[in-house]
Parts: structure tokens; sequence; C-alpha cells
């Protein structure tokens, strides 16, 4: 798929699509959940749910061989994320929510709530129908499109695997260093940092998903690969003005906004046409300089006041 297919508005209308129902998900599991950092939960929960269906489409491309161009439409299978949401309401009262992370730290608990699909877990116990279904769901549909048991059951294993470790294990976080794998050291509110975390990883999963088409996009003009090297560092750099008191990890955050910003500009630049990958490109600029503005603006007043 060269780049020039996301002229194709289907990518567009997948991701508008995907983008409203983890919205909606989100909105309704802060109506149980009464989230205490909303500002920034919006952020984090946005794309560590891009995150998850990153690596799954990943796993398509290495194990099913199917790359993005033949699993876009996968996007429309996201309403199951509503389930945990639905098991509340019918089986637990509409109680407050507390599903989150779990830790890897006591071993033996971390297996048994990954084997059993949360079943045990008091916090996570909604989660554990909307886990299975996707386990089963994915299976499934591999060995419709593959007729063979064996990749279906590894497709399957695969992508829960990927979910629960990469994105339902806590990590990297600045708080808490009991509980996450590696602690950090950083100037931002925990949701803060972790929103861009999420946008960090997010980034590099559609990198590795779409590393031919950069290849190709990159590869057609040299013009394009030192423009948008110039940009990065130079968006890259500036950013680092706005930082205030950082600590290492707080300056290597800014990599991905950077990168983001520069590859939009690119395009404006050098590609005709092809509104669909420019409006998907600034919907996404939009977005994660929601994230920026909480750490620069929000954030920061809120410690001026005080």
């Amino acid at each position: 798929m060269k780049i020039r297919e996301f002229g194709n508005s289907k990518y567009l209308v997948a991701y508008l699509f995907f983008f409203s129902v983890t919205m909606s998900r989100f909105l309704l599991e802060a109506h149980f959940s009464k989230f205490v950092d909303f500002n920034n939960l919006i952020f984090h929960h946005n794309y560590w749910f891009l995150f998850v269906f990153m690596l799954f489409l990943l796993n398509f491309k290495f194990i099913m061989k199917m790359g993005p161009k033949e699993t876009w439409w996968m996007a429309f299978f996201s309403p199951v994320i509503f389930i945990p949401i639905i098991y509340n309401v019918l089986f637990l009262g509409s109680k407050r929510m507390r599903m989150n992370y779990i830790s890897a730290k006591d071993f033996s608990v971390y297996l048994k709530d990954v084997a059993t699909f949360m079943v045990f877990s008091e916090r996570n116990q909604a989660m554990t129908i909307e886990l299975i279904l996707i386990v089963v769901g994915i299976s499934v549909l591999s060995y419709y499109i593959s007729r063979n048991i064996f990749r279906s059951i590894v497709m399957g294993i695969s992508c829960y695997l990927s979910l629960m470790i990469f994105a339902g294990t806590i990590i990297i976080a600045p708080q808490k260093p009991e509980k996450v794998m590696f602690y950090v050291n950083s100037g931002m509110k925990l949701q803060n940092f972790m929103s861009f975390v999420f946008f960090f990883a997010s980034l590099i999963t559609v990198a590795i998903l779409f590393s031919q088409e950069l290849k190709q996009f990159f590869s057609e003009s040299r013009k394009r690969i030192f423009f948008f090297s110039i940009l990065a560092g130079t968006f890259f750099i500036g950013f680092q003005f706005f930082l205030r008191r950082p600590e290492i990890v707080d300056r290597v955050m800014m990599i991905p906004h950077s990168v983001l910003l520069s590859l939009f500009v690119t395009v404006l630049v050098f590609v005709r046409k092809q509104w669909t990958l420019k409006i998907l490109l600034l919907i996404h600029v939009i977005i994660s300089s929601g994230i920026l503005y909480n750490y620069w603006f929000v954030e920061m007043v809120g410690r001026i006041g005080r």
C-alpha cells in the first residue's frame, strides 16, 4: 500500500468510527469510575486504545502476513470495548468501576490474572468477558482467513499477550515504584505522563505498521527526508524551552510530538491533494496537542497558582 492510497476515505472513516467508539467508552467509564484527573485521562485512554489496536494489527502483519490494506476494516469491531460497561450495569449493579493496570511485581498473582482472563481479579473482573471474546474472536477470524488452526490459535494468544503485557501491565510510571517495572523521575503529573507514554507507544506501533509506506514516501525525494529531519529537530529543540524543571524522560517525551508535527507539515508541503491523509494527520496533531496543552499550560498554571 503506497502512501497515495490514503487518498481513499475508508481509512479516515475507519479511524473516525474507532475514535467515536473509544471516546464513548471513555465517557461511560468516566461516569461510573468518577475519574479525578478527567482532562488528562481523556488523552491517556484515547491513545491506550489506539496502541492496543495497533498491536493487534501488528500481529496480523507479522503472523498472518496481512498489511494495513487488508486489516483497516477491523476498526469496526471496536464496539467490543463496551462489554465491561454493559457487564457493570447488568451484573454489578452499576457500581463504581475501578479497573486499572496489573503489576508484575507479584509474579504469581500476575500470572494467575493473565492466565484466567482476570476472572479472579476484584478490580478488573468486568473485563473478563471482553478479553475472552477478543481471543476467541481473533482466533475465529484468523481461521476464517487462513484455514490454519495452529496459526489461528497463535494469533489469538499472541494478540492477548500483547494486550496484557505491553498495554495491560504497568511497566513505566513516575509514581508507585513498588508496583511499576521501571520507575522514572518526571516533572509531570501521573496521568499527563501516561498520556505522553501511550502517545509515544502509539506512534512507534504505527511507524512499524506502516514502515513500508513511510519508506516509500521518503525515498521518493531526498528533499523530503532532509526537510522532515530539520523540522523535527527544530520542533524538538523548541519544545524544550517550554519545559519547567524537566527530567531527562520529560525531554524525551517531546520526540513523538516533534515527529508527528513534522510529518504533517512535510505531507502538506510535498504531497498534492491527498486530503484525507492530511485530515487524518491534522486530527492527530490536534488531539496530541491537548496533551502538550495540559502539561505546558494547565499543569504549569496550576503550579504557579499554588
